[in-house]
């Protein structure tokens, strides 16, 4: 008797956990909902709209979500895109240990800190190392060390950056405006 009564406390403790996730996640929803749209209206854009396409600081942007699919499962990103108009290629990769090392290419921008944490290519290094100013740095460093960085590229005529997590918490997406203004601080310097 006892462990039939233990084995009922157990489905009913599992029954009430699975309501309160069920919940829980439907407030997550409900407050990422809310947070697009007030990025969507920071934007300019359309809350319902996929991606998310608008103004920011006069420069046209786009906010997409996409997935990798893997041996792990399937893994949600993030991509911001803003306009700008530069010859300057550049791309910025996170060196996941802070010891990785660097190829013929790779430049530093005199930042002992951010060149250990970072892998920069670019065919203008004191343009980028202007771009990246000591504050952005300093950000970077902070975004990958809290897992808010994968990787940022200028490419036809745009700033991309990329962050591995999905648009489905209310935290996720108010992270996007901080997101759009240090892109918009290093296009302005960097055009």
């Amino acid at each position: 008797m006892g462990i039939l009564l233990g084995i009922a406390l157990l489905f009913l403790a599992l029954g009430v956990g699975a309501v309160w996730l069920f919940r829980r996640s439907k407030a997550d929803q409900a407050a990422a909902a809310v947070a697009l749209e007030a990025l969507a209206k920071t934007l300019n854009a359309q809350p319902a709209s996929r991606p998310l396409t608008g103004t920011f600081k006069g420069r046209a942007c786009t906010i997409s979500r996409f997935a990798t699919y893997g041996s792990e499962g399937t893994s949600p990103y993030i991509r911001v895109h803003l306009a700008l108009r530069t010859a300057t290629t550049f791309e910025l990769y996170p060196q996941r240990s802070g010891l990785g090392a660097r190829l013929v290419n790779d430049v530093e921008v005199g930042d002992p800190e951010f060149d250990r944490w970072f892998i920069v290519r670019t065919n203008d290094r004191d343009k980028v190392a202007r771009a990246l100013a000591p504050d952005i740095r300093r950000t970077l460093i902070d975004w990958q060390r809290g897992g808010w960085f994968e990787r940022a590229w200028v490419r036809d005529d745009q700033l991309t950056y990329e962050v591995g997590c999905g648009l489905d918490s209310a935290a996720n997406v108010e992270r996007v405006p901080a997101i759009l203004d240090v892109l918009a601080r290093i296009a302005m310097a960097l055009e």
